[in-house]
């Protein structure tokens, strides 16, 4: 059985599809309650390690929404850590959106900055 390479590169799109799903799940299922674990321990350098690659992996696949609430989870840690200039580069990405976009979700990332 030979495959065609229409039918090749769909088979390649979908399995990227799926390790995106799955690091997606991981994410929200894993990640995310292990930064608030961590957050409430204090424990901001850890949080923040977790939170770079999350941001890495939804800036690979263009998945604004998600990296918008990391960088806004990221910039609160460094404000744990009394680190108002990391917070401000922490939360450009979730800045940025939130000034080209507007409306209701740019109120949180401005108002994490204000605090910064």
């Amino acid at each position: 059985l030979q495959l065609t390479p229409e039918q090749i590169k769909a088979a390649e799109a979908r399995r990227v599809e799926e390790v995106k799903q799955e690091e997606l799940r991981r994410i929200r299922h894993e990640v995310l309650p292990e930064v608030d674990r961590l957050m409430r321990a204090g424990a901001f350098l850890e949080a923040i390690d977790h939170l770079e690659e999350g941001v890495a992996f939804a800036s690979g696949y263009d998945e604004r929404e998600l990296m918008d609430s990391l960088s806004c989870v990221l910039g609160r840690c460094y404000l744990g850590l009394q680190q108002p200039k990391e917070a401000l580069m922490g939360l450009n990405p979730a800045l940025m959106q939130a000034r080209r976009e507007g409306g209701p979700a740019a109120i949180k990332p401005h108002s994490i900055a204000a605090e910064a």
